[in-house]
């Protein structure tokens, strides 16, 4: 995964010491780029199959798999500000989807296209997601970007947190809160 994400980047014209790449989980024998595009939506696909973020950090593209958290909100760091309160909710009335379709190139099936359904626990009745993935990977990590996509599109509820201004410069894109 690590070595595949930098061959993309490297393609991209940046080099070595332009980008990082964390540790990933999951691992994909291929890629296919049929077209010409840009070096972010080539990356898109590798980030969601990988569960990834990709953000500047030090003036450099930094790819980053899940971290633990950076920063724990309490009440304490909240700011206050001058209209209203510093959480606001925000709820989809969007009826969430039941099932996410994957499909994928087959390692393990002579390069053919493969196909997965991960189903939600608890049903919804918003109709599926269907996605490409042009990784050439197995069923598992296939099946891990479905569960990801549903449970992405399961966030019913949305917080907008407004933080004081010590605890904003701490963070960075990308960071865990």
């Amino acid at each position: 995964a690590v070595d595949l994400i930098a061959a993309v980047l490297r393609r991209g014209g940046l080099e070595e010491e332009d980008f990082t790449v964390g540790a990933l989980e999951g691992e994909a024998a291929g890629y296919v780029i049929d077209r010409p595009m840009r070096t972010r939506d080539a990356l898109e696909p590798l980030l969601a199959a990988f569960g990834a973020t990709a953000a500047e950090r030090d003036g450099r593209v930094a790819v980053s798999g899940d971290e633990a958290a950076v920063l724990t909100l309490t009440a304490a760091t909240l700011t206050l500000p001058e209209d209203g309160a510093s959480l606001a909710a925000d709820r989809s009335l969007e009826p969430k989807p039941s099932a996410a379709r994957v499909r994928f190139i087959d390692e393990t099936a002579d390069y053919q296209t493969g196909s997965v359904v991960a189903r939600a626990e608890q049903g919804g009745d918003g109709g599926g997601l269907d996605a490409d993935l042009p990784v050439v990977c197995d069923a598992e990590l296939a099946t891990s970007v479905a569960r990801r996509a549903l449970a992405a599109s399961d966030a019913g509820e949305r917080l907008t947190v407004r933080l004081g201004p010590v605890q904003a410069l701490g963070l960075e894109p990308g960071d865990g809160v």
